[in-house]
């Protein structure tokens, strides 16, 4: 059907789901339409010659059922508190390492993130900056929040692509707020990876309304709810990196945006989950021994 020759629209939408809840009303009545998009709407069309019937139809469900359904529910999946656990134990464990100079060595000359050595190649120091704590206010505050948000992205994620999608966006923070910054500046902390846990979720919401939401309020509200909880949480303090907490959270949204394409069938899968786990612990690991053994 050519919708804007032969066609009419019966009813439009922003929400794609309302639009086939009402294709469906119609295919129930034997009445073929066809959904457009247009602008950021969704049409419902019929022929010509099926119009009215098909306008009785939807103005016959409109008054015998509600419109409204009940909210979409959201998929949960398992491993966040394992997720926790090991968040918890690395970052506990290189606090404890680095105070005692364990491989006689300084590992907050040899983790930090540095802008000019980071840019220089030392690629490393955007993974094992994210491990370095400068005391135990500072490693108690993204313990608390890095497993709050880590937790909640597992429901979403699972537990081992959540926690790696976390590490490679806290990663990609520290990169992108290095190049930002003059060759001098360091900076070591979770933090930027807590936010880029806090821009998952926001995309992560996003899509989800997105593709349930009516108004345009509410599929935009996740993200609005984000940049508030950014400009609350992420610009205090006479230490905050202001910087790095953005590109963290940035980042964390282009990788929620990527893993939302995962197909929940592969997020469901054991062997997905833990080789994801193993594939974050092992980028840890070869980061440090990178930082150990550079000259």
């Amino acid at each position: 059907m050519d919708v804007s020759r032969d066609g009419v629209v019966v009813f439009r939408s922003r929400s794609r789901a309302r639009c086939q809840e009402m294709w469906a009303v119609l295919d129930a009545a034997g009445i073929p339409g066809v959904i457009v998009h247009r602008q950021g709407q969704c049409l419902l069309a019929v022929d010509q010659g099926d119009s009215r019937q098909a306008a009785r139809e939807l103005d016959d469900y409109r008054r015998e059922g509600p419109l409204e359904q009940p909210e979409p529910a959201l998929t949960t999946r398992g491993g966040g508190r394992t997720g926790v656990f090991v968040y918890a134990a690395v970052l506990i464990a290189v606090a404890g390492l680095s105070n005692r100079h364990a491989l006689d060595s300084d590992w907050f000359e040899a983790g930090r993130a540095q802008a000019g050595l980071l840019m220089s190649g030392q690629w490393w120091r955007a993974f094992t900056a994210l491990t370095l704590h400068v005391d135990v206010q500072h490693l108690m505050g993204n313990l608390v929040f890095g497993s709050v948000l880590g937790f909640l992205a597992a429901q979403r994620l699972g537990g081992g692509v959540a926690w790696l999608a976390i590490l490679i966006g806290g990663a990609l923070g520290n990169t992108a707020s290095a190049w930002l910054h003059d060759s001098s500046h360091s900076a070591v902390g979770a933090s930027t990876a807590v936010f880029a846990a806090l821009g998952l979720l926001v995309a992560l919401a996003v899509s989800h309304w997105r593709e349930h939401a009516g108004s345009a309020a509410r599929r935009w509200s996740p993200l609005i709810a984000g940049v508030l909880l950014l400009g609350w949480t992420g610009v205090g303090g006479e230490r905050t990196d202001v910087l790095a907490h953005v590109t963290g959270a940035v980042c964390g949204m282009v990788t929620g945006i990527l893993w939302d394409r995962i197909p929940g069938a592969q997020l469901d899968r054991r062997s997905m989950q833990a080789g994801s786990a193993l594939l974050a612990v092992v980028v840890l690991v070869l980061a440090w021994a990178a930082a150990h053994g550079a000259p």
